[in-house]
């Protein structure tokens, strides 16, 4: 069945789909995309983990051998989160974007978020270069400080992990079939 939904000023004709209206193989091709997006955020929620935990009061003490370590991870973590949403914003939205509205350049969450994380990734990156062992301007080694690691990554953690979720959402097998045919799942799997 249809309903119509307004959408800026269009009236959108949407297929009201409900989960168990999938069929498995359904659910295998329109979901693809969610179950790659997902790995890819597992990935990242696992880096994340990993600095958060190092943040903790309980954690141990931060020597200059878990300070490298953490440096390097949280290198690790802004370089791929910033090429993972630069794929996602010059090959994937763009595609969504013909028939999606949340993948929209204008649209307040999901673009939006990616600002805000790009803003946390670039502040959490210039203060681990600053401790980087090759960073050469201190003589001294200087250890990551928990507060300061903490105070960067909440300000823009909460932001990162809403994005994930609803990213996800967005690209779910439900979501999907409502816009995009079998074929057309291919061509977009194949960017």
């Amino acid at each position: 069945r249809s309903k119509l939904i307004q959408m800026d000023r269009i009236s959108v004709a949407v297929k009201s789909v409900g989960r168990n209206q999938l069929s498995k193989e359904d659910r295998r091709v329109f979901g693809q995309l969610a179950k790659s997006m997902d790995y890819f955020h597992s990935h990242f929620r696992s880096m994340w983990n990993s600095l958060a935990d190092a943040c903790k009061p309980d954690a141990p003490a931060i020597d200059s051998a878990l300070s490298a370590r953490l440096v390097a991870t949280g290198m690790r973590f802004c370089t791929q989160l910033e090429f993972h949403h630069g794929i996602e914003e010059s090959v994937l939205y763009p595609k969504l974007s013909v028939k999606m509205s949340a993948f929209l350049p204008g649209d307040v969450t999901l673009l939006a978020q990616h600002k805000t994380i790009h803003q946390g990734l670039e502040e959490l990156s210039a203060y681990l270069r600053q401790l980087s062992p090759s960073n050469s301007s201190h003589s001294n080694s200087v250890l990551v400080s928990k507060d300061q690691l903490k105070a960067i990554m909440d300000r823009f953690g909460e932001t990162l992990w809403n994005h994930m979720d609803a990213e996800v959402e967005a690209l779910s097998a439900e979501e999907m079939h409502r816009y995009w045919t079998r074929e057309e799942m291919r061509q977009i799997m194949h960017f």
